[in-house]
């Protein structure tokens, strides 16, 4: 897809950032960078003529700002994330999203 490369490049260094545990904030950053590429994808046109691939990355975008807020331990932000993954954004394998809602649900249900 033609615009695509550069979310992908984002993506892959908010998950990289995540993954060492180097820096949350900067991983949030660039997860939002992508997020709002993908924004802008998502609401040019019809919904059901956006292709598969735009929601795709939003919902790995939205993970990505999901999961920064985990480390954090900001667990409503989190779930503002992943909603908003499975509001507008496709599913991803092995329902993550849906799981990780369900998680972050039973968290702050305790926690608060």
């Amino acid at each position: 897809q033609v615009g695509a490369q550069p979310v992908v490049l984002l993506l892959k260094q908010s998950y990289d950032l995540l993954m060492t545990g180097d820096d949350a904030t900067e991983a949030r950053r660039c997860a939002q960078a992508a997020l709002d590429v993908c924004w802008e994808r998502l609401n040019t046109g019809y919904w059901r003529d956006v292709p598969l691939v735009w929601r795709s990355l939003y919902s790995f975008s939205g993970l990505a700002k999901c999961l920064s807020y985990v480390v954090s331990c900001e667990w409503r932000e989190a779930m503002t994330w992943v909603d908003m993954s499975l509001l507008m954004g496709a599913p991803l394998p092995h329902d993550v999203l849906t799981r990780l809602a369900s998680a972050l649900a039973l968290h702050l249900q305790v926690q608060y």
